[in-house]
């Protein structure tokens, strides 16, 4: 709503124009395989996804949407060869729907499958920590996989889903879909009418299940602290690989950083577009301290810079640098520390292309020897932070062979000292073989 020259509130709708374009700013391009997007123009194409639909899982009659979905398909240049449901959004265990794929997307070459989850399962999903998306969608995903298509799916979900399933796909877009244009503005991103724009503002991760177990029993531990490591901020200090992090987005041309440099408290660098088309890319600033007598992340996002640049084009960039104080418990007020500080320009915070280290701040902290181990639970004090608990546990294991090695030399020497009165070339064998034993255990 928008208030008129009266103060009163008066009603307005946005135009197809403003909704779309704020989805394509919303969509993030997570994967595209063999540059199979943008889709060529002719691609026999079968659009499946109850949730375009039947979003909020009402089980009512949108035939005519899904109708005119299919009608701007072939607006857009695909060959549309209909519409099926796929899944139901309204029962997650019912496979009702999956026999009627195989057959129905036998001539299709590609399938624009739409799944994700709608705020009463979202809610579900929160209430179990189950963040794997709704089993019959997957099933639905595993069966179109099964017969041979290529699939390019779009997930909209409020949530971090799991994303292992991705690998059954060529290409992956989080959109949103719950509105009136969504998935016509994903479908004018996946035919090159329009671009992805968006990049990750969480983080999402393969295999959840497992991340949860492990995070919940470190946190159970007596001397477990969170701190600022929170999200970004935890699993690029510890070093944890994820599925998509923090940033994340893919573009469609390739860009080249240079030239960094600090002007009058701005960060100054160079981007150029070395692509074939017009492309947008967001140029994201970290700051990390070196040595910091309050433990903090490696990486904190403090600036970022939407760009679109015309086909090898340059553009000289500058962000600036604020933000860089700190709340420091200890003495209960802000405070920009004193120390050498690294400088990151990237595409997310994994994917770093210029550094660049400088002297800044006006604050000495006392250090109050923190312990990384009680904030990141996963990495230990021992010996200058450069030893994990995943390195310790490879070394446990190492340590039950020896224990194995170990207990069979020490019954063979006594089988050596038992047979060697009788058999001196017996004794001499057994003493070989526990010799090799015992340097294998070592």
């Amino acid at each position: 709503c928008a208030k008129d020259y009266k103060g009163k509130l008066s009603s307005y709708t946005p135009s197809a124009t403003v909704v779309k374009n704020a989805s394509y700013e919303s969509t993030v391009l997570l994967k595209n395989k063999n540059g199979i997007l943008p889709l060529k123009t002719g691609t026999v194409v079968g659009l499946v996804g109850d949730i375009i639909v039947n979003y909020n899982g009402e089980e009512t009659d949108n035939s005519d949407k899904a109708n005119d979905l299919a009608y701007y398909m072939r607006n857009q240049g695909c060959v549309a060869s209909g519409f099926l449901r796929g899944y139901s959004m309204c029962e997650d265990r019912s496979e009702s729907l999956l026999p009627e794929l195989a057959m129905s997307l036998a001539s299709v070459d590609t399938v624009f499958l739409f799944m994700g989850t709608n705020p009463k399962r979202e809610a579900q999903m929160i209430k179990t920590q189950n963040l794997y998306l709704p089993a019959n969608q997957l099933a639905a995903l595993e069966a179109i996989h099964k017969a041979g298509k290529k699939i390019v799916a779009v997930v909209s979900s409020n949530l971090s889903f799991d994303t292992t399933f991705d690998s059954l796909v060529d290409a992956l877009l989080v959109a949103p879909l719950n509105t009136k244009y969504g998935a016509e503005a994903a479908i004018d991103i996946i035919m090159g009418k329009a671009q992805a724009i968006g990049r990750l503002a969480n983080t999402l991760y393969r295999n959840t299940e497992l991340i949860d177990k492990k995070q919940s029993y470190y946190l159970d531990l007596p001397s477990a602290r969170v701190g600022t490591f929170l999200g970004y901020r935890y699993y690029d200090t510890a070093g944890f690989d994820v599925a998509y992090p923090f940033g994340f987005g893919v573009s469609n041309a390739k860009f080249k950083y240079s030239n960094i440099s600090v002007q009058a408290n701005s960060v100054v660098f160079t981007v150029k577009n070395k692509g074939k088309s017009v492309a947008t890319e967001v140029v994201q600033l970290y700051v990390g301290l070196k040595k910091s007598n309050r433990l903090s992340p490696k990486k904190e996002l403090v600036g970022f810079e939407k760009i679109t640049l015309q086909p090898d084009s340059t553009m000289t960039l500058s962000i600036a640098l604020d933000n860089l104080e700190r709340f420091d418990s200890v003495r209960g007020e802000w405070a920009f520390e004193q120390g050498e500080y690294i400088l990151y320009i990237g595409t997310s915070v994994s994917d770093i292309k210029l550094t660049h280290k400088i002297m800044l701040g006006n604050a000495t902290l006392e250090n109050v020897n923190e312990r990384t181990s009680d904030y990141l639970q996963s990495v230990t004090n021992i010996i200058s932070d450069r030893f994990t608990l995943e390195a310790d546990y490879k070394l446990m294991k190492r340590n039950a062979r020896n224990i194995i090695f170990g207990i069979g030399s020490l019954l063979l020497s006594i089988a050596m000292f038992v047979f060697s009165p009788m058999a001196g070339s017996v004794g001499i064998f057994f003493t070989v073989v526990a010799a090799i034993l015992a340097v294998a255990g070592v």
